[in-house]
């Protein structure tokens, strides 16, 4: 029997939120970003979307064409806390089979979950009007019977009135997936997008139609190829599991667009981006990290990367960031950057006992590294044997 597979995405999360503490900020152009104008959007509400910008576009070219553009400070710890109040929450009252794919989004197991309704519909709707009660935050829901298949079927979700989608059997795969473009493909990627467009596939069924044997597409994708395949055309991967808790490394990269010219705070800005989602994983199944990489690709292709192995195993997104920030320094040139990410390694259980620090010593120690703009000073506990 084919598995239920969900997945849940908080749509615009980072904005989202924002507009959960001020819904007065409800319709107005926002961004979620650092101040300068030369940062990237991590976030964007619909009303910018509207206007043909999206994550990674530059805040000065945005305010060009948005002038009453609102642009707002990530609020960190805000976000962590709201995502693990979504994910506990879903693991609470649908399935405990939850594999969290980032601080916004999760594939759910709900293969036990549905026999509770008439119909998969039902399930869906009162999930996502139990979460939107709860959380008051926009949702979108898609289903298949395999995790690929379960997050396309989202980002069809979020094109709908209901923000639901389901794409349970092979009619509805060859009705809603075969059509769309190869670059939608979950997982594909831009490089291997544009190969496979120069091989002449186009669409998802150009794709089905070359077939798992095809010389080109072996060329391009190798064994990953089969991922793909087996999704489209068998069952697939259904292995709803809490990954993070048999990884040694956790990782975030993207690829951008060769006529982009990086700067440091761009890359910076990307970098905190994806350190908080990393964190998220890491916290969210108690875990740190005893080593830090920054990993770059070149506009000649040529691949690169710096690395730090930390004094003490950390989850702490401040004592990260600062570690990858000295990385981060060492680069010569950020224009000719094409793409970049980070590593979080040397994966171990987290001590909890690293909590239990008393709150005034806290508070001295956020204020003299306040005061000398960097976290130097921590606490001594955190260094013993």
């Amino acid at each position: 029997m084919l598995k239920i597979i969900a997945h849940i995405d908080i749509d615009n999360f980072f904005v989202s939120s924002e507009l959960k503490l001020n819904p007065k900020l409800k319709g107005q152009p926002i961004v979620i970003s650092r101040s300068e104008d030369f940062a990237m959007a991590v976030s964007v509400s619909k009303e910018v979307k509207s206007k043909g910008f999206k994550i990674s576009d530059k805040i000065n070219e945005i305010k060009k064409k948005i002038p009453n553009l609102l642009v707002i400070h990530p609020n960190i710890n805000y976000y962590k806390f709201l995502s693990d109040q979504f994910f506990n929450f879903i693991s609470k009252n649908f399935s405990k089979k939850i594999e969290v794919y980032s601080i916004d989004e999760c594939f759910i197991d709900l293969t036990e979950y549905s026999r509770k309704f008439k119909s998969i519909t039902d399930m869906l709707y009162f999930i996502k009007n139990k979460l939107v009660k709860n959380f008051r935050l926009p949702i979108s829901i898609g289903l298949s019977y395999n995790k690929l298949l379960a997050k396309m079927a989202t980002n069809l979700a979020k094109n709908s009135e209901a923000g639901i989608m389901q794409v349970s059997t092979k009619k509805d795969v060859k009705a809603f997936i075969y059509p769309q473009k190869i670059g939608n493909l979950f997982g594909i990627g831009i490089q291997n997008t544009e190969k496979l467009k120069k091989f002449g596939i186009i669409t998802i069924q150009d794709f089905i139609q070359k077939g798992v044997n095809n010389e080109k597409i072996i060329e391009i994708l190798g064994v990953n190829r089969y991922y793909f395949f087996h999704a489209l055309t068998k069952i697939g991967d259904d292995n709803v599991c809490d990954k993070l808790e048999k990884f040694k490394s956790v990782s975030h990269f993207r690829t951008l667009s060769g006529d982009i010219l990086l700067t440091k705070k761009q890359i910076l800005d990307g970098v905190s981006e994806f350190l908080l989602e990393l964190v998220e994983k890491l916290r969210k199944f108690n875990k740190a990290a005893n080593r830090v990489e920054f990993f770059f690709k070149l506009k000649n292709k040529e691949k690169d990367h710096f690395f730090s192995d930390i004094s003490f195993p950390s989850n702490d997104y401040d004592f990260l960031y600062q570690n990858l920030l000295a990385l981060v320094e060492k680069i010569e040139n950020f224009s000719l950057i094409h793409g970049f990410g980070i590593t979080l390694s040397k994966i171990s259980d987290y001590d909890k006992s690293m909590l239990n620090t008393n709150p005034k010593v806290k508070n001295i120690v956020a204020k003299v590294n306040k005061k000398i703009g960097l976290k130097k000073l921590f606490v001594l506990k955190y260094l013993k044997n």
